[in-house]
């Protein structure tokens, strides 16, 4: 094997690694058990809490979409949700 092989197969072992890495801490952030990450705060509050933990990861803190994720304040389907489904 010539050294561009081997430094080729290196950067793409290390580079799948970060890759799964990656998505194993996205992952592991996003709260699944459905219970408030924060119950004694005002509603607005709580719910921006759970937006920012859950959701601002992919769709980016002002919701208009992110580098994992598309855009959800300005379209129609989302906007009919109710809370339980955009929080599902």
């Amino acid at each position: 094997m010539t050294w561009g092989i081997v430094t080729k197969a290196v950067a793409t072992k290390i580079g799948l690694a970060l890759i799964f890495f990656g998505a194993i801490g996205t992952t592991l952030c996003q709260n699944s058990n459905g219970e408030d990450s924060s119950p004694g705060l005002q509603p607005q509050l709580r719910g921006k809490s759970v937006f920012e933990l859950r959701c601002a990861t992919c769709h980016g803190l002002d919701g208009l979409g992110g580098e994992h994720a598309p855009d959800i304040i300005r379209q129609t389907a989302v906007s009919t949700l109710s809370d339980q489904a955009l929080l599902d």
